[in-house]
């Protein structure tokens, strides 16, 4: 269990350095971080063992690695896509936990909350959401949620998609009673 805790100290530490020297090439509408963990980068995401610990259902063709945050009130899941080496993540998706049984990694007494590289978390508004990523998003209404999506994917003329090796990129922010509740963003499977 000390492996975990170190792999996921060393992912923080140096997610978050190579979140910020990148962040000055990223669109505005684009994610690519959460508490340190940065997509598509191997060094964020490595464990000592080469590995993440405790993919869920390692042969399917999206395995998954559930974090929480220090009370539990928070999961982010790692999305691992078929093809990849177990260190490159895909895709983030947060949300608040409704149970207090959650099967998940607890991370470090020091993370309250996850938050993006641009500084997204769970509770803001759609217009708050909205002043950070832009308004070059479409939106609907799913059930009692209102849900924003932004996305690129002109694959073959973006610089960004090019250097992720990925045809599209994606980000989806679902609202209710008007904060944000849930939302997942990554690069989608080539």
């Amino acid at each position: 269990m000390l492996e975990v805790w170190r792999w996921i100290a060393a992912a923080l530490f140096f997610g978050l350095l190579s979140c910020s020297a990148g962040s000055a090439e990223l669109p505005r509408q684009a994610e690519l971080s959460v508490s340190g963990l940065t997509l598509n980068d191997p060094a964020s995401a490595a464990t000592p063992l080469g590995t993440p610990p405790y993919l869920d259902d390692a042969e399917s063709d999206q395995p998954k690695v559930c974090i929480c945050n220090a009370d539990k009130s928070e999961k982010l899941t790692l999305v691992y896509y078929e093809g990849d080496t177990a260190n490159i993540i895909s895709e983030f998706r947060i949300e608040r936990v409704e149970t207090r049984y959650v099967d998940c990694l607890q991370p470090p007494t020091g993370i309250g909350r996850f938050s993006t590289g641009k500084g997204i978390s769970l509770g803001m508004t759609q217009p708050e959401v909205a002043r950070i990523l832009g308004n070059q998003y479409t939106q609907h209404e799913q059930l009692d949620e209102t849900v924003i999506s932004y996305r690129i994917d002109n694959g073959k003329e973006s610089d960004f998609l090019l250097r992720q090796s990925s045809p599209a990129y994606f980000g989806q922010y679902h609202f209710k009673e008007n904060r944000l509740a849930r939302f997942s963003f990554g690069l989608e499977y080539p």
